[in-house]
Formats: C-alpha cells, structure tokens, sequence
C-alpha cells in the first residue's frame, strides 16, 4: 500500500470509530482482519497512524470546527498530516492526488485549510493538554501527568511463576531477539521495548507469561495474599488479577473470581488452563453466597479508565461528566456489597485505572467516614513487604499511580482492615 492508501485506511477506521461504540483496538482489528490484502508492514503502519490520530483528539477537533471542515476521518487525517506530521501544503496536496486507492484530490476549502499556518495559535490549554472540557477543573493542576498521558505505552508482560521465573523468560525473550526491562516494583513484570509478535514464542503458547501493566501487578501484590487464603475477586472481569493471586498463592488455597458479566468468566476459563491455575472458581455475582466470608476481598471497580488513556485514547471523548457520575454511584454500590464479604480481620482492597479523584480519593473518604469497622492500613508498610521498591505518593492507605512518575498507566488502590 502507498502511504496515502495507508491514510485513506485510517480514514475508514475512524468513520467506523465515530459511528460505533466498540473500543478502538476491536475496531482496527476488525477493519484490517476482513481485508487480508494488508501485510503485516501496512498493518503496522496503519495502527501507528490511526492510534496517533486519537491521541491528538482534541487538538485535531479543535481546528476542524474552527475551520469549520467536517469532523470525519478524511478530515482528522489531514488534520493530522498538516499539524501533526508537519507535512507542507504541496506535499499534502500531491499525497491526495497520487490515484489508486489513496485519499481523494482535496476540494477548495480542504486547500485553503491546509495553507492555514495559523491553525495551531492560541489553543486553550485543556485542548493542547488533549483533556475533555469537562475534566479540566479536576486535572488542570496535574500538566505533567496529561503530557505523559499523551504518550504511547510499552508492552508489560507479568511473569507467570507457577512456570517460570522472571530471569528464564528474559532470557528465552533474549534468545528470540526480544529486548526486556525488569520492572522497578513488581517482581513478576517485564517491560518490552516496543510491540513485540510473541504469540509464536513456545514460552508465551504455553502460559509463561501474561500482558498486564505492572500497575495492576501491584495492586495484585498489595492485597498481600498467602498461601491457603480463601480470596474473592469481586470483579475479576478478564480475570488477569484472578490470574495474578493464584501464582501468588502457588496454586493453594481457592480465589473466587466474580462478575456480574458471565460471558467474560467464561473467556477466563481459557486463560487459567493455558496459565495452569488449578485454584480458581468462577461465579456469576448471583451465584456468590450472601452467608460467604474471605480472608482477602479485591475489588477492582468499573470506571472511566481515564488512567489508561495511552492505550485506548479513545476513553477520552467516549465518556463524559454523566458518565463519571454513574460511575461513582456504581462503586460506591459495589464497595457496599463487597465489603460484606470480608472475614473480621480481612483486607479489602480498592481500585480502580482512573486519575478522577471522585472515583478515588473522595470514594475513599466516603467509604471509610461510613464504615468505622474498616480501618485504613498504611499502605508504605504494605509496599515495603510486597514490592520490590516503594512508590513514590503513598498517601496514608492510598496509592496513585501515574505513567510521569512511576512509568505505568494511571491507577489508584486503597486498602482497608476490617476490625478483627
């Protein structure tokens, strides 16, 4: 594929993105997976392109309605080609006109905006910040944290030591030309450098490790499992935390792994067998026991995933204020529910990959103001016993993760005792 063919792909894609609610990824996969004409270089290209487009969201917005071009995938990619590529007019000119299955000749209001070079003057703050209008109240004082989040993220796989250890899979990695960092807190990551093609690698068919951002591997290790414990994963989801307490408990004990959506317990029964966890029940939320207790309760709460923007940019512009106030009511209701199933003398654990403080900070407050039989732990502690080094921000019981700071997505935990 020519380059402008490339484009004229990604145009596609996002009218498809913008039409739907499906996440970005699914729908890239989709688009190149029914047309197998696209090799492997054009489907990297094209994903570099397309995800490079989300992540410039509002500024490329921004002058599209100001210039008043539709907002659509033709327009975004030569929004992108003129401010982010810094492509010369002429050049973006002879990109559209270049025939076979490139982007369309430009009409006259497409050229009178590509010779525009006062696009990118005075755009507001929140704008060049790429953060929702309606958030900016919230994050104006954290410029750092959305400069980062502007970035793309590494590839982190978790080691799954019911295999291996994490010094063999580097070195199987090394010997497959793979280039991997040892994470600085969890003792089970492995930071790739770049995306990397290992689902041919004998070491990732047969379950030696899993993608997952060393945050949730912390927040895995925080709940401080043991061996033997009876654990309840309240909504384990895809189950990768499910996955990450059974090696920390080497197979013992039983985790309940919980979820209101069945259809996604059922993915996870795929995932234990190939990780060989033998230490898991999977039950729907009306099938968990009122009368159960557990030694540890994880609750990892649906949220805005506003800390993940550098892998699905898209949760940008998808949610909005509403949204965030659903959200905060939901963990809040299942916070309730979850704490109910903590044994006197068991750990609850909070979190969520957000960076709003009203599903995090002020959930917290809330919690703990009505539930005097959990009293908050000193999460430092915590992080000195299970981790490998203590974040920086540990706040009392509290825990914020940034990528500016401690190089993973935006996640928060908080962890409480119930009085014995």
């Amino acid at each position: 594929m020519t380059p402008s063919a490339q484009y004229a792909a990604v145009a596609e894609i996002l009218d498809a993105l913008i039409a739907d609610t499906l996440p970005a990824d699914v729908t890239l996969k989709q688009y190149v997976g029914s047309r197998r004409y696209i090799g492997s270089k054009d489907r990297r290209a094209i994903s570099d392109t397309f995800f490079d487009v989300l992540r410039h969201w509002y500024r490329l917005c921004y002058v599209l309605q100001d210039t008043g071009l539709p907002l659509d995938g033709r327009g975004l990619c030569l929004a992108h080609l003129k401010l982010v590529q810094q492509a010369d007019a002429d050049v973006i000119a002879d990109f559209c006109d270049s025939g076979g299955y490139g982007l369309d000749v430009l009409n006259d209001s497409e050229r009178t905006f590509i010779h525009n070079e006062m696009l990118f003057e005075n755009l507001p703050e929140s704008v060049r910040l790429e953060c929702p209008e309606w958030a900016w109240p919230m994050l104006m004082e954290q410029r750092e944290l959305l400069v980062a989040l502007q970035d793309s993220a590494s590839p982190i796989l978790r080691v799954n030591t019911l295999k291996t250890t994490r010094d063999t899979l580097q070195q199987a990695l090394s010997d497959a030309d793979i280039a991997s960092q040892q994470g600085v807190y969890s003792p089970m990551a492995l930071k790739l450098e770049g995306r990397q093609a290992l689902q041919n690698l004998d070491v990732w068919r047969d379950g030696h490790a899993e993608m997952q951002d060393e945050s949730a591997q912390i927040a895995s290790l925080l709940l401080d499992v043991q061996p033997e414990m009876q654990v309840l994963d309240y909504c384990a989801g895809a189950g990768g935390k499910t996955l990450a307490l059974a090696a920390l408990m080497n197979n013992t004990g039983n985790i309940t792994a919980c979820d209101v959506e069945t259809n996604r317990l059922q993915a996870l029964s795929k995932r234990l067998a190939r990780a060989g966890v033998i230490n898991v029940t999977t039950l729907s939320a009306e099938q968990l026991s009122q009368q159960a207790v557990f030694d540890r309760v994880l609750v990892d709460a649906p949220c805005t995933g506003s800390g993940t923007w550098r892998r699905q940019p898209e949760l940008r512009w998808r949610y909005t204020a509403d949204d965030l106030a659903h959200f905060v009511r939901v963990q809040a209701e299942i916070l309730e529910q979850a704490a109910l199933y903590v044994k006197p003398g068991g750990l609850l654990l909070y979190a969520t990959c957000s960076i709003y403080p009203p599903e995090n900070q002020e959930q917290v407050a809330r919690f703990t103001a009505q539930h005097p039989k959990f009293a908050p732990i000193d999460l430092a502690a915590v992080c000195a016993r299970t981790l490998t080094q203590i974040p920086e921000g540990v706040t009392g019981s509290m825990l914020q993760l940034s990528p500016h700071l401690h190089q993973t997505d935006g996640f928060f935990v908080a962890l409480w005792r119930r009085d014995a």
